[in-house]
């Protein structure tokens, strides 16, 4: 999933080269915010739950309702907020598709606590919690909550 194109980085999460999640995000004049990425990696053909959280402190990425990535990375800052596209299996028009499938992508307008990021894995469908902000469903309908 992304909001990044040529000369307009907002934010991306994506397997890296090594099959580890990823997180970037980047201010309004391009400039590096944080980038974070899972200890483990999740290339195993099975289905896999990623949330990532930033708090206001830190980034973190959840993977199967558990914290992945060491206790987070240092972030603060405004992420830029424009007018990319919010992209699914690719990062950017220039870039190829990811090979596999997403369901129940979702954005949300505040931080995810590690109880609702476990119960989410273990749980509820992702339109029933609160401050839903976007949802992308298994049709490939991207909704504004």
């Amino acid at each position: 999933m992304a909001k990044y194109g040529p000369g307009n980085y907002e934010y991306a999460v994506f397997n890296d080269s090594a099959n580890h999640v990823r997180f970037e995000a980047w201010d309004n004049s391009g400039n590096s915010l944080v980038g974070v990425s899972t200890i483990n990696t999740w290339y195993d053909n099975n289905w896999h739950n990623a949330v990532v959280v930033g708090d206001g402190s830190k980034a973190y990425i959840y993977v199967d309702g558990a914290e992945n990535t060491g206790g987070g990375v240092n972030f603060s800052g405004y992420m830029q907020h424009g007018g990319t596209d919010l992209l699914m299996g690719k990062a950017s028009n220039l870039t190829p598709g990811y090979t596999g499938c997403l369901d129940d992508v979702a954005v949300f307008s505040r931080a995810l606590t590690p109880t609702e990021i476990y119960n989410l894995y273990n749980g509820p469908a992702v339109n029933s919690l609160q401050d839903l902000a976007y949802v992308y469903d298994a049709d490939g309908n991207i909704t504004q909550i």
